[in-house]
């Protein structure tokens, strides 16, 4: 017997599961060329990353959000009609990606706290490492992947981020007897203005079968 519901629900298209997250400099500064498959980034069979490409590490359970919006025109008012007339179209397009950083080595605090390399310092305990931070005037403009794996049909996809700069919000590090020490971070999406307004912020890969 035939059901409403017949047809309506496609696996192969419900994704679940952690992101892996990859950064690597802008093309500019010296980075990878921007993606054009998955293969780019990471290699799908030995998931060893492409020359260029680091990865972020640990998040915690809550994941990586990768969001996108639209700040519409509000039109003009008229006195000959109850409604705003030129109203509805996109005024300004800006996203986000964010998530809980659980690696807080030095490291990784080199990209929460906009820094420079650590640099080796002699200890009376054995080595050490040394991060400076300051009041830089820029930010690091990065490329930024999200890279997942459909948990049942074994195919892959990635959002691919062409330009993002960390965003303007406050980092914490909260030292706690029970809980690891972690640091949310978000990263701010700019347009590329080199590219066609249709793809100038970033693309997502998607295999149509499993390797």
């Amino acid at each position: 017997m035939a059901d409403l519901f017949d047809s309506v629900v496609d696996e192969s298209k419900v994704y679940k599961g952690a992101g892996r997250v990859v950064y690597g400099l802008a093309t500019d500064d010296g980075g990878p060329s921007f993606p054009t498959k998955i293969e780019d980034v990471i290699d799908p069979s030995t998931f060893v990353l492409a020359s260029g490409w680091t990865d972020i590490g640990a998040t915690t359970r809550d994941g990586v959000k990768v969001t996108r919006t639209v700040e519409m025109e509000e039109g003009v008012e008229t006195d000959q009609l109850a409604a705003s007339i030129l109203k509805g179209y996109p005024k300004k397009w800006e996203g986000q990606a964010s998530f809980t950083w659980l690696h807080t080595d030095v490291d990784s605090l080199k990209i929460a706290f906009e820094a420079d390399d650590p640099s080796a310092v002699a200890g009376s305990e054995g080595d050490q490492k040394e991060l400076k931070f300051g009041s830089p005037t820029s930010l690091t403009e990065r490329q930024l992947c999200v890279i997942q794996r459909h948990s049942r049909t074994n195919k892959y996809r990635m959002v691919a981020l062409r330009r993002v700069i960390k965003s303007a919000e406050e980092i914490e590090l909260a030292f706690q007897s029970e809980d690891a020490t972690k640091v949310a971070m978000s990263f701010d999406l700019l347009a590329d203005t080199e590219q066609a307004v249709g793809e100038n912020f970033g693309s997502v890969f998607e295999m149509t079968s499993a390797v």
